[in-house]
Parts: structure tokens; C-alpha cells; sequence
């Protein structure tokens, strides 16, 4: 009967973790979304411009909101962003804005060191770091289709450093702060 419940527990942690590796691998949605402030007082709606067969191939942008949206308006609206910019999509949600609605940032979960993996977006500007700004030391694990290089569970968040702010980003080689004010430099501990 041991022997029985041993091998119940181990198909059900191995079918956990093949169905959190599939769920890494899932292909691009390509759907609008929406990102709100920590403080619920400001929200970032990316969303595109045109209707093409290949979302890839339109055009993207980030509008910045002064209030917390729980959808996104319709071109109708006469809701007003505080501002807007071309976005570089990755087919993805998910992203930060900063409490004073200054900053969005975009941190990509899989790791290529010629892809951007965190992209800044300001009003009056915008960089990409690719992965191989990080100059990690090792190889990252693999999934069927990806390179991990951030702890599981782990969230990048914006910190306040010495009175500037970064992206905090725990990666498996320890933790990185990148700078969000359009400069290039990489931050590491």
C-alpha cells in the first residue's frame, strides 16, 4: 500500500510539473491588457492600432491613465492618457507601472541573450536591455522551448534606491536593478 501511495504522489507532482512547463511554452495571445500601479491610482493599457492577420505586424503603443481602468476604452471615450508611446510587443501581458504612473517596464520571463529581456518606457523615452547586457556566468535552465533566468515565483518590482528608481529582478544568478531613467547602465549586487 506505500509503495502504491509513493507512486500516486510522485505522477501527481511530475503531471504538476509537465503541466507548469506547458503552461511556460504556451504560444503569444496577442491581446490587449491593461496594468495597474501598485497604488491603484494609475493604469498602462497596451493595446494595437489595426486589425491584421499577424498582431506581430501591427502597430502597438502604452497609454498612461491618472486612474485605475478595469477595461480598456473604446476609441469613443473621452478618457484622456496622461501619455502615450510606441510599444514593442512580445505577444505577452503582464508588465509594471510605477506609482506615479512615470514608468512602465516590461520584463520578459524567458531568457535570450539577443533578445530584449526588460524594456523601459517613458514619456520622452525608451530603452531595451537584451540579455546579454546581464553578462550572467553560467547556463540558464531550459524548458521544452525557453531559457529560464528568473527564480519561480518571483515578481520584478520597482525599489527606490538612494532616491532613484529600478526594476528589482531576481534571476537565478541573484538579484539585478535596472535604472528607468534612459540610462544604460546595468545595476547588479
Amino acid at each position: 500500500m506505500k509503495k502504491i501511495v509513493i507512486f500516486i504522489s510522485s505522477l501527481f507532482i511530475s503531471c504538476l510539473f509537465v503541466s507548469g512547463l506547458s503552461y511556460a511554452d504556451e504560444p503569444p495571445d496577442w491581446q490587449a491588457f491593461l496594468i495597474h500601479s501598485r497604488n491603484n491610482q494609475w493604469t498602462a493599457v497596451v493595446d494595437r492600432n489595426g486589425s491584421s492577420q499577424n498582431a506581430a505586424e501591427d502597430q502597438w503603443h502604452v497609454s498612461v491613465f491618472n486612474q485605475q481602468l478595469l477595461s480598456i476604452p473604446k476609441p469613443s471615450s473621452s478618457l484622456s492618457p496622461q501619455w502615450i508611446v510606441p510599444f514593442y510587443p512580445i505577444g505577452y501581458a503582464g508588465g509594471l507601472i510605477s506609482d506615479d504612473g512615470e514608468v512602465v517596464a516590461f520584463v520578459d520571463q524567458w531568457y535570450s541573450a539577443d533578445k530584449p529581456m526588460v524594456t523601459i518606457y517613458r514619456k520622452d523615452c525608451h530603452y531595451k536591455k537584451p540579455g546579454s547586457a546581464f553578462r550572467f556566468s553560467k547556463d540558464f535552465p531550459k524548458t521544452e522551448s525557453h531559457q529560464l533566468w528568473l527564480t519561480e515565483n518571483s515578481e520584478p518590482q520597482f525599489v527606490n534606491i538612494e532616491n532613484k528608481l529600478f526594476v528589482k529582478l531576481d534571476t537565478l544568478e541573484g538579484k539585478r536593478f535596472i535604472s528607468v531613467n534612459c540610462e544604460r547602465e546595468l545595476q547588479t549586487n
